[in-house]
């Protein structure tokens, strides 16, 4: 667990963030009372360690207790663990599979850290037997989740973290409970960023976070990056408030496009692959604009995921069975809201009465449906709606 609150001398919780670096920090663990000290290097999550002994006892049954990216992926999971998961990934994808493939202990491990969910039901001669489907924070795990998804499945664990807390208590559990409650303050005050940098050497993209004035931030960052490669010229292409817990997230899932500016790492070099970036920017920021107004983004479940997708034109089909041809729906371009990835190239389905109640639908419409996925097709859609016209 990272530690990223500490007591001033007032016995107020301060951010890592506020903070100067080692022992000049000057505050104390809000658990123990001891002396912390503010470790903000360059490859760690920035934190607080103890200039003694750290008070495990205090924190037991508090692990994780403040959900964040690096505490729930990097290093909550053992070596076998990872490996496990990233195996079951590859191999059941979205369905279920027997539980039984699995070590025992490490389906325990993954279970009690909510990266599968087990329940049992007939098998083979009518036996009951365990079976097992990934959740969100396995496809989180290894990068598949959208960044809206993403930021969903946080705030639902900090939500869920506060909960367990509700009825703890003890002085640890108290502390933790305020921990959370400052964290929610700090994170609605605190907004993600998205720039593009216009370089002599080609266009560079930097994500970030500030609870400042995004142009006060905007200067500092023409400022270094002018150090490292000359002139340049910023845009701001996102500012999304409330959306901070996606920054580790965003490193991570695109980290193949990271980009070294100095010992900075939050700068990538996307070339042709933006379009997807800024699709799931966007969908960010309709997440924070409907939680602004009260109402939720539907992203499906994980069994029935929502899907986006562009209608094509009407068709027509020889059902041989019923001797008759069938109205089809075509669509292209299917992607995952779920995940941010895209599922199809082409789907089609029968003009049933769900489809007509649109009306009449035009190339290039947006189209948006849950559906379930098999085998590379999607069946029985639902909750259609068109929320774009061309």
């Amino acid at each position: 667990m990272f530690l990223t609150y500490g007591h001033n001398d007032e016995r107020r919780l301060v951010h890592i963030s506020e903070v100067q670096p080692g022992l000049a920090c000057d505050l104390t663990c809000p658990f123990c009372g001891e002396p912390l000290v503010a470790r903000q290097g360059e490859i760690l999550a920035h934190h607080f360690a103890h200039h003694g002994p750290t008070c495990w006892p205090a924190l037991a049954g508090l692990t994780d207790f403040l959900p964040s990216y690096a505490g729930y992926f990097l290093f909550s999971l053992t070596a076998a663990q990872r490996q496990t998961l990233q195996t079951a990934i590859a191999e059941y994808g979205t369905g279920t599979f027997r539980a039984s493939v699995l070590h025992p202990l490490t389906l325990r491990g993954l279970a009690d850290r909510n990266f599968l969910r087990t329940r049992q039901q007939p098998g083979r001669w009518g036996r009951l037997e365990t079976v097992a489907r990934l959740t969100e924070k396995a496809w989180a795990f290894v990068g598949q989740l959208s960044l809206a998804g993403f930021l969903g499945l946080m705030q639902r664990e900090l939500g869920r973290a506060a909960n367990r807390l509700q009825g703890n208590e003890s002085a640890a559990g108290q502390t933790a409970l305020a921990i959370i409650e400052q964290e929610r303050a700090r994170l609605a005050q605190t907004a993600l960023y998205f720039v593009q940098l216009e370089t002599a050497g080609g266009l560079l993209h930097k994500i970030g976070i500030t609870r400042r004035d995004p142009a006060e931030r905007m200067a500092e960052i023409e400022t270094f990056v002018r150090r490292q490669v000359g002139d340049v010229r910023l845009t701001p292409l996102a500012v999304i408030p409330g959306a901070a817990l996606v920054e580790g997230y965003f490193k991570a899932r695109y980290a193949a496009w990271r980009y070294p500016l100095g010992t900075a790492t939050e700068y990538f070099a996307f070339g042709g692959q933006l379009a997807p970036v800024l699709a799931e920017l966007a969908e960010l920021e309709q997440r924070g604009q409907a939680a602004e107004d009260g109402s939720t983004l539907d992203v499906g479940s994980a069994h029935r995921p929502r899907f986006r997708a562009v209608f094509e034109r009407y068709d027509r089909q020889w059902n041989g069975f019923q001797r008759m041809d069938e109205a089809l729906v075509v669509l292209r371009q299917i992607f995952n809201r779920r995940t941010g990835q895209a599922f199809s190239e082409e789907c089609w389905f029968r003009r049933g009465k769900v489809w007509r109640a649109l009306g009449e639908l035009w190339a290039g419409d947006i189209i948006e449906f849950n559906a379930t996925p098999v085998e590379g097709r999607l069946k029985r859609p639902t909750k259609i709606s068109v929320t774009g016209r061309r």
